[in-house]
């Protein structure tokens, strides 16, 4: 993908949620675009993203951010939006132990569907998210699991969206890890595809999933629906 864009001048980098269901996905976005934290969440269904531009080290980097739904049922609908990614966020409960067990599987399933050229490099970020809550799943787990497997290109960060917990760090790492793996002699031109766009009853506008299944590795323009698209 290409990456920056010489007009802005800043940098373009895709960014997907993965994990288990209820893990906090959906908040840890929602806090990092809006600042805003609630429980009021639905269960995300196919994908959903959100835009935001941050500067790091001086250069902007506008971030498309992919949260995927973590429901069983709903996987197969998430995993074409995959394609096309810089970076892959992953993220447990530290309090479910399950949800960490789970970790490789996502990531496995993440390296498939993305078909990613260099998996060896392919940067990865692991979020141990509800840290207010204290943790079953230790720093030290997760330190002896990443030696043992020798994931030297996963950088592993514990987030609360509820206290607001390493939220902006996590984000500011996911944009330096994609400046550090993309080419700086590319240039991002944004597509300007047209896709279908429908008026939903509550005033929302969403992009239908079909449309945006077949263009998954193509960046989508956060204007098409004021910030924020509902994939259904």
């Amino acid at each position: 993908m290409q990456n920056f864009n010489s007009a802005t001048n800043e940098y373009f980098f895709k960014v997907v949620l993965i994990g288990a269901a209820s893990v906090g996905k959906t908040s840890i976005l929602e806090r990092f675009v809006t600042d805003i934290y609630t429980e009021d969440y639905k269960a995300t269904i196919g994908a959903d993203f959100r835009t935001k531009d941050i500067i790091i080290n001086g250069q902007t980097v506008l971030l498309q951010i992919w949260d995927t739904a973590g429901q069983e049922r709903f996987r197969a609908l998430a995993a074409p939006f995959y394609r096309g990614a810089n970076i892959c966020v992953l993220v447990f409960d530290v309090n479910d132990k399950m949800t960490f067990d789970a970790v490789e599987q996502w990531r496995d399933e993440f390296l498939h569907h993305a078909d990613v050229d260099d998996q060896q490099s392919f940067p990865f970020l692991l979020l141990g998210n509800k840290s207010d809550l204290g943790g079953k799943v230790t720093k030290a787990d997760v330190n002896r699991w990443l030696q043992q497997r020798g994931y030297k290109n996963m950088v592993y960060l514990e987030t609360s969206a509820l206290n607001n917990t390493n939220i902006t760090e996590a984000f500011d790492q996911v944009a330096k890890s994609c400046l550090a793996n993309c080419a700086h002699d590319l240039v991002y031109v944004p597509s300007e595809t047209q896709h279908a766009v429908m008026d939903e009853p509550d005033g929302t506008e969403s992009i239908t999933l079909e449309d945006v299944m077949s263009n998954a590795d193509e960046p989508v323009s956060s204007g098409m629906c004021g910030d924020y698209c509902q994939i259904i």
